[in-house]
């Protein structure tokens, strides 16, 4: 260090220095202040997730902050231009550290600004399904259909696809089932119909069954309703349940896999 330099800058210093630059700290302290309340203020009126308010809004502290620290040691006359240079150092040196933090915050404001999904909702992102639980500035977290707490970086969450069962309201349940070709389709079909009729179906879209295709030793036919996203698991073991029942009643019988082998003397 240059304790010459050093000593000759504080020599320097003046009243008419100083007080400047202290009325500029004082005023920018306060600024500042005011205007980190009137973006807090902004962001709860934005579109934003409130997951992501109080990374913004430090980040912007942080930026008003070093403008006032710049202004005031301009006044004090020391050159701001290293110190510039010395904040870009710091910060190069700071991202190279947290590269990976940096690249979750980077993807979280990418799924923030997509919005591929809003919390609550129930999606498909990679190999993990689940309910939308928070969207943090580093990581989403969902819980899974067996309650389990998944977090996920958010630069993993930005790179994959996201399958979003919410977004439209309603969801399709499809569900197969197998038939001797003994049984009379239209038993089948009427069968897999009044198996749908259960609570929680949308009315508006109807009951569709159909033949599926013709196996080997049976008749694959297809069933599929239309729910809202929360009463999808509902639904779904609802016609499991019934479809058996209904199957019996009507004299229809439900296959497996088998071979007839027939011998010959």
């Amino acid at each position: 260090m240059n304790y010459e330099s050093v000593g000759a800058f504080f020599k320097t210093l003046s009243l008419s220095k100083i007080l400047p630059a202290a009325l500029i700290l004082l005023v920018g302290l306060i600024a500042a202040k005011l205007l980190s309340k009137l973006f807090s203020k902004m962001l709860q009126h934005s579109r934003l997730e409130k997951s992501m308010h109080a990374f913004l809004n430090t980040l912007f502290k942080v930026l008003i902050y070093s403008l006032v620290i710049l202004l005031a040691s301009s006044a004090l006359g020391i050159n701001t231009s290293s110190l510039i240079a010395l904040f870009s150092v710091l910060t190069l040196a700071i991202s190279l550290a947290v590269q990976g933090t940096l690249s979750n915050v980077a993807g979280g404001v990418q799924v923030l600004t997509a919005r591929p999904f809003k919390v609550d909702d129930f999606v498909e992102i990679g190999s993990v399904m689940g309910t939308i639980q928070e969207i943090g500035p580093m990581y989403t977290t969902l819980i899974s259909m067996d309650g389990k707490q998944v977090n996920i970086p958010n630069s993993a969450v930005a790179n994959s696809t996201v399958i979003n069962y919410s977004t439209l309201g309603k969801r399709r349940v499809d569900l197969q089932f197998s038939a001797s070709y003994d049984s009379d389709p239209d038993a089948v079909l009427s069968a897999l119909k009044k198996a749908g009729q259960v609570d929680g179906i949308l009315d508006s879209e109807g009951v569709f069954a159909s033949i599926l295709s013709y196996e080997d030793s049976a008749i694959k036919y297809v069933l599929r309703v239309w729910v809202k996203p929360a009463d999808y698991w509902d639904v779904y073991f609802g016609i499991i349940d019934r479809v058996h029942r209904c199957f019996q009643e009507t004299g229809v019988v439900m296959t497996y896999p088998h071979l007839n082998v027939h011998l010959d003397r």
